[in-house]
């Protein structure tokens, strides 16, 4: 799991993951950078 969060963390797109009721599980530094989120609050699915 933690070579799966690097990897992600190094790709230059960005990536995000919800869990079953919208908030984030997970989105990498370059989520955050092209939509202007705090990874840990980032812009929610609703």
């Amino acid at each position: 799991m933690r070579l799966m969060k690097e990897v992600l963390e190094r790709l230059p797109q960005g990536v995000v993951m919800f869990d079953a009721d919208g908030n984030v599980a997970f989105a990498n530094r370059r989520y955050s950078e092209i939509y202007t989120c705090i990874p840990q609050v980032a812009c929610r699915l609703r």
